[in-house]
């Protein structure tokens, strides 16, 4: 699976876990700020800094994911793969 997928994929499975994955320009704040998982006003969220490569962005988001039980949520077969080999390497 090319990664642009993947990435779309793991956004799609984080939004049936009920996260809600945006993309910012963090190098706009002024302060040093970095790509994660957060609540606002008590709703999950995972900020992306959008200036990362696509594979780094793959590699957060699906260690986010795996924190939150994913089985629980469909995934296409290709998506647990890539989340599996995370995990061994």
């Amino acid at each position: 699976m090319k990664a642009e997928k993947l990435y779309e994929q793991l956004k799609e499975a984080a939004e049936r876990l009920g996260v809600t994955v945006s993309e910012h320009n963090l190098r706009k704040t002024g302060v040093t700020a970095q790509s994660g998982y957060c609540l606002i006003k008590g709703a999950p969220h995972y900020i992306m800094d959008k200036h990362l490569s696509i594979h780094r962005k793959n590699r957060l988001l699906a260690a986010c994911l795996k924190r939150m039980a994913p089985e629980t949520v469909h995934m296409l077969p290709a998506v647990r793969d890539y989340m599996a080999r995370m995990e061994r390497d």
